[in-house]
């Protein structure tokens, strides 16, 4: 049996040196194209003032759950306008030495609670609290600062699993009377 030969007088040739492109002209070309812009998350609190933005912004989620989270510590039930249950009420909570054990539940109860209501996603891992001496919190403050008495140095400690397993702290102070 032979081969039939199926080319034409009519048919072209192409050369690949022509298919393409060179591999130094694509990695310039990509290299060159490829800018990345960030892109804010949320508003970084306290508010400041940024060139090129009216405040001060976050850009990355573990950056914006930690500013998240001190807010909702931070915040008395009824302080957010429009969510009047937003907030952990912790500054209402009366912190004396006689009962430290029952005002850490206290604490630890509120924050469990409005944690889950309010940010789910994250998994609290510990809680600690440390009496400061007003000494330690008032050397550029002055009396009227609301930590003339001391505070209280509670430490948070959680993670989120949806985004990684590493565990964050988080240290809010809150002031212990005059």
């Amino acid at each position: 049996m032979t081969a039939k030969n199926y080319s034409t007088n009519k048919s072209s040739t192409t050369s690949f040196k022509s298919a393409g492109q060179l591999i130094a002209d694509y990695n310039d070309r990509v290299e060159n194209k490829i800018v990345v812009e960030r892109k804010p998350i949320g508003i970084k609190t306290p508010l400041q003032l940024k060139k090129g933005n009216l405040f001060d912004m976050t850009y990355n989620l573990s950056d914006q759950i930690t500013d998240n989270l001190r807010n909702l510590i931070m915040t008395n039930k009824g302080e957010r306008l429009g969510n009047p249950n937003f907030g952990t009420d912790l500054r209402k909570t009366q912190y004396n030495t006689a009962n430290k054990e029952d005002a850490e539940i206290e604490m630890m109860a509120k924050i469990q609670n409005a944690v889950k209501i309010f940010l789910p996603f994250v998994e609290l891992v510990d809680f600690t609290t440390t009496e400061l001496p007003p000494s330690m919190v008032t050397s550029t403050a002055d009396l009227h600062s609301g930590f003339a008495g001391g505070a209280l140095s509670v430490k948070i400690t959680y993670t989120v699993p949806q985004i990684s397993n590493v565990e964050k702290g988080l240290t809010v102070l809150l002031p212990m009377g005059v």
